[in-house]
């Protein structure tokens, strides 16, 4: 009973923050602080069965408050600074997410690492455009057979990007701005969610310095679905659904088509592909792994399994039976 309800107080409390019109001084903090102090030494003097009952949730209460109170405010600080707002900043970043591979070049998401001159944000969302690229707005020439032929080439001034790389790059940067029509995606608030707190172009060409996959463990999940989708690739480029076989594979839904994507919509399996097919290829590879394991010790009358059928092709069976 105590605990549930101190999980409910430290909710509440926390989305109280969420809906005021503004983030709360440092001096707010602190009033609530000393507000539960002579609360607290009120409740002492309640029989002992009720002390607990009153004083877990009081400082769940507080601690959610001031926890969500303290990462807001971390946010929030996180900010371009308005002189360099439009500015080239010469930065030196990691790579920190799996880059977008479509229109016209690569995009990303970026740690900073330092910048000259200071005010960047800690991660930031870098476009970095392939010479070929002619603006949102431009029409590129429909490519030849001869051109066709050389069609990898296109993206040649755009090296391979992998999560974990080190860069030292030139950027002109703004503030993160979408559009306010009613009832459509919040691009702003999606990307003040993801600690996006500024987007660059690159400018001139970049330089590489090294690279460091096991710098953390979200760059090196990065590099692992960096390392599946190369693999996958080949196999799906030239297929219709291979971009939505690679989202629900790795979650990469840069590829998939507007029309697909309406389509999921009206249908209502949106979710399957942004959130569930990745939580189901996870539960399907434990699977084949488990099945994999076993497969290769048990005996069936006095038979290995694995000489009745091979373990790969019994994990793979499994893997698809559970997915």
């Amino acid at each position: 009973m105590t605990g549930r309800l101190s999980l409910l107080a430290f909710v509440a409390a926390s989305g109280v923050v969420h809906m005021l019109p503004g983030l709360p001084s440092l001096g707010h903090g602190l009033a609530a602080a000393a507000l539960v102090a002579p609360l607290s030494l009120l409740a002492l003097s309640m029989p002992r069965r009720y002390r607990l009952l009153v004083l877990a949730p009081m400082w769940a209460a507080l601690a959610g408050l001031l926890l969500t109170w303290a990462r807001a405010d971390h946010r929030l600080a996180d900010a371009l600074a308005d002189h360099n707002e439009n500015k080239v900043s010469r930065v030196v970043l990691r790579v920190a997410s799996l880059p977008d591979l479509e229109g016209g070049g690569r995009q990303f998401q970026a740690q900073v690492i330092s910048s000259i001159p200071d005010g960047v944000p800690s991660r930031i969302q870098v476009s970095w455009p392939t010479s070929a690229w002619v603006g949102p707005y431009g029409r590129a020439a429909s490519p030849s057979a001869d051109d066709k032929q050389a069609q990898g080439s296109q993206d040649s001034d755009v090296p391979d990007l992998a999560p974990g790389q080190i860069w030292r790059m030139a950027l002109t940067l703004k503030k993160p701005q979408g559009l306010r029509n009613p009832q459509l995606f919040d691009y702003e608030a999606y990307m003040f969610a993801q600690g996006v707190r500024a987007t660059g172009s690159v400018r001139g060409t970049p330089s590489y310095l090294r690279d460091e996959p096991w710098a953390s463990l979200p760059i090196a999940a990065q590099r692992a679905r960096h390392a599946m989708r190369a693999a996958m690739q080949p196999y799906l480029e030239d297929k219709r659904y291979g971009a939505v076989l690679l989202a629900l594979a790795i979650g990469d839904q840069a590829s998939v088509q507007t029309s697909d994507w309406t389509v999921f919509n009206r249908t209502g399996i949106t979710h399957l592909v942004s959130i569930s097919g990745s939580h189901i290829t996870m539960i399907a590879a434990l699977g084949g792994a488990l099945t994999f394991w076993l497969w290769r010790r048990l005996h069936f009358r006095g038979r290995a399994l694995a000489e009745r059928l091979p373990a790969q092709v019994a994990a793979a069976l499994a893997a698809l039976l559970v997915a």
